[in-house]
């Protein structure tokens, strides 16, 4: 109803500029009509005439006005168009912004949990160093407590006047030079 309505008035917007008198009182004449021309100056004038078949003859008030409102009519469909294509982008606009600012949260509970888990990580490396320390240290006292007893076992077989095995004086000797700091 409203584009019916809108329709006409520029109809008749297009008609009162295109010229149509159906606005003016009856009876009023606004202009004398041309003179008639003479036989010759006519048959002169049809040869002398421009002729353009490209030109089409200009169009009625009316035909102005249709055209017009056709315009409008698609423009208005556009306008509409574009509306609700705005409205759609608003609305995505705010779901993205939705989800960035959950996305933000997330990443900031991530960035968080990563730095915890490197502390965790240092603290752990810490540990793993001196349990390493201490375990190469151990072995260290285990060589040297072997050493001590396989001395003390060829003490007690000097004593004894007992053979020394074949092995074992071998044994004093490796254990005694892996004792040996290294450089």
């Amino acid at each position: 109803m409203k584009t019916m309505t809108r329709s006409l008035a520029w109809m008749g917007i297009g008609m009162v500029l295109a010229g149509c008198g159906w606005y003016r009182p009856a009876g009023t004449v606004t202009a004398a009509p041309p003179p008639e021309a003479s036989g010759e100056q006519a048959r002169y004038l049809s040869q002398m005439a421009i002729r353009d078949e490209t030109t089409r003859p200009s169009p009625s008030g009316v035909d102005v006005a249709l055209e017009w409102s056709n315009k409008y009519a698609q423009a208005s469909e556009k306008v509409v168009e574009l509306t609700a294509k705005n409205q759609e982008l608003a609305n995505q606009n705010r779901q993205l912004g939705g989800q960035i600012a959950r996305l933000e949260i997330e990443l900031e509970n991530t960035r968080k949990e990563l730095s915890d888990a490197n502390t965790m990580l240092i603290e752990v490396r810490g540990e793993l160093e001196k349990w390493k320390a201490n375990v190469l240290g151990f072995r260290q006292e285990m060589r040297q407590a072997q050493q001590v007893q396989l001395e003390a076992l060829a003490k007690i077989l000097k004593l004894l006047d007992g053979e020394m095995p074949p092995g074992l004086e071998q044994a004093i000797q490796t254990t005694e030079a892996a004792d040996a700091p290294k450089p």
